[in-house]
């Protein structure tokens, strides 16, 4: 079902009978030239986040309008983070960072992981994690908000299924949130 074509582009098709959908399902790391794209999108993820604010976690725009993007330049100038997006059909559909979390062994996070919503349900979230767990092996830190119930949740199905169930699920950061780790 996987293909890699020109550079590390990685090609997946999903065939929705029920909702009579073919997409073509596009994967790749996206070049430092294209970050402008990326600073775009995380608009919209704040945005989403901000449904989810507590009392630690504040997601106000600056006086631009804007949310600031704090890192987002440190995907391309360090080693060890992995900056990919998704495409469907064409489209931008989702984005993931991935980060290395200590240079001599293979132990990374996910720092970042959006679907845009009119994506969700055509299962763009499970194409990017299968993707991402497919490129890169070893121990793994994912963490949520407190507040965010849909994606731990998701995050919660996904690692289960991933792990066959061998997994740590533990409240970090004094309670504000919650993560799952596991090998792959």
């Amino acid at each position: 079902m996987y293909k890699k074509i020109n550079g590390g582009v990685i090609v997946f098709e999903i065939f929705k009978i029920n909702l009579e959908v073919n997409m073509k399902l596009e994967f790749m790391k996206l070049p430092f030239e294209d970050k402008s794209v990326l600073y775009n999108i995380m608009q919209l993820y704040y945005y989403d986040l901000s449904e989810f604010e507590s009392e630690t976690d504040k997601f106000d725009i600056n006086s631009h309008g804007l949310y600031d993007t704090k890192y987002l330049d440190h995907f391309w100038t360090e080693e060890g983070r992995y900056p990919y997006i998704a495409k469907s059909d064409g489209k931008i559909s989702g984005f993931v960072l991935i980060r290395k979390t200590d240079p001599n062994v293979f132990a990374y996070e996910v720092s970042e992981f959006f679907v845009l919503r009119k994506y969700r349900k055509l299962k763009i979230g499970s194409f990017m994690t299968e993707n991402i767990f497919n490129i890169h092996n070893g121990h793994w830190e994912i963490r949520t908000l407190l507040n965010n119930i849909p994606a731990q949740d998701f995050w919660r199905k996904k690692v289960a299924d991933l792990t066959e169930g061998n997994y740590e699920e533990k409240m970090i950061r004094n309670n504000t949130r919650l993560a799952w780790y596991f090998n792959n």
